[in-house]
């Protein structure tokens, strides 16, 4: 189903009734010499010649894809999906590096071709014609636009990679004050919990006694305090998760979020945290996992995320 929007084009390919299909696959030409921007994080910017992963997984070098691209020729595609796949630009080499499970959704290398494989039953996607500062524009109204940060997020944030108690912690912000740099933030990164590893959510009262007039005293200050937080729970610390909770073998194990027990405890202590007058968190490792291969609370890893967005192509 092709049909004209007032962005463009929107293409909908979908199996008949009782079809049973689990990979869909689109390609269209390119000249072979023009650039391609977009896709999410990635550690190059001209796309051409690549193979790139649509699935969140630090190991693909893939922590934040996004299933959308331009080209400066004046035209942009936004894959109406949040499935597992892949893309692949004109004359692309492959990506070894980067496995998909069982059914590997592959790319055809050397091909004068915009290529993209997607672990779904259906392939919908939309072609926006303009500038690039026009798709970009059009893309983001489709799929929301984030609001301007607070000026604090704007401030100088002072992290180290570890700090032992409430006195390093302030001696950063007196070193930086004293050389007339304007610092807004601390972080406190991994360790600061309970027993010095992660998974409880709760200060190490070893380091940080008395939380709470700690950051009252960085907030007199005019500094704001933002913790390390992560999915994880360290073996054989106080995590307070059971253990069909927690996913995965060895020192680390994440925490399944799809749990509702373990999600209503996770937030709640975030709040905790919140109420103690922590300004922020710096969430990691929430990338590390191939959920792909992962069976959670609420089914299979790549099926707790929603396989189509209607707004595009809508």
């Amino acid at each position: 189903l092709i049909l004209r929007t007032p962005r463009g084009v929107s293409v909908d390919f979908r199996p008949g009734p009782g079809a049973a299909i689990g990979i869909v696959f689109g390609a269209f030409r390119s000249n072979g010499k023009e650039h391609f921007l977009g896709t999410g994080e990635r550690a190059r910017v001209d796309l051409r010649r690549t193979e790139v992963p649509l699935k969140v997984w630090a190991e693909c070098a893939s922590s934040k894809p996004a299933p959308f691209f331009l080209s400066p020729r004046g035209y942009g595609v936004l894959i109406g999906s949040n499935a597992i796949g892949r893309l692949g630009f004109p004359y692309a080499t492959g990506d070894a590096h980067c496995e998909l499970g069982t059914e590997p959704c592959e790319i055809a290398s050397g091909r004068p071709l915009v290529q993209a494989c997607l672990k779904a039953p259906r392939l919908r996607y939309e072609v926006m014609a303009g500038t690039p500062e026009q798709i970009i524009r059009t893309a983001s109204a489709v799929l929301g636009r984030s609001p301007l940060p607070p000026r604090s997020a704007f401030e100088l944030v002072k992290w180290r990679d570890q700090v032992s108690g409430e006195s390093e912690l302030f001696d950063d912000v007196h070193r930086l004050r004293g050389a007339g740099i304007p610092v807004g933030w601390v972080i406190l990164d991994n360790p600061w919990e309970l027993g010095r590893c992660a998974g409880s959510l709760r200060f190490d009262p070893a380091s940080f006694p008395d939380p709470r007039s700690m950051i009252a005293r960085l907030h007199r200050a005019g500094v704001r305090l933002m913790l390390w937080v992560s999915p994880y729970a360290e073996v054989g610390c106080a995590a307070p998760y059971a253990r069909d909770a927690l996913i995965g073998t060895g020192e680390y194990q994440a925490i399944d979020l799809t749990n509702r027990e373990a999600r209503n405890t996770f937030e709640g202590r975030l709040q905790d945290l919140v109420t103690l007058g922590v300004d922020g968190f710096k969430a990691d490792r929430g990338d590390e996992i191939d959920f792909e291969r992962t069976t959670l609370a609420d089914g299979r890893g790549d099926d707790c995320v929603a396989h189509d967005r209607p707004e595009a192509g809508g």
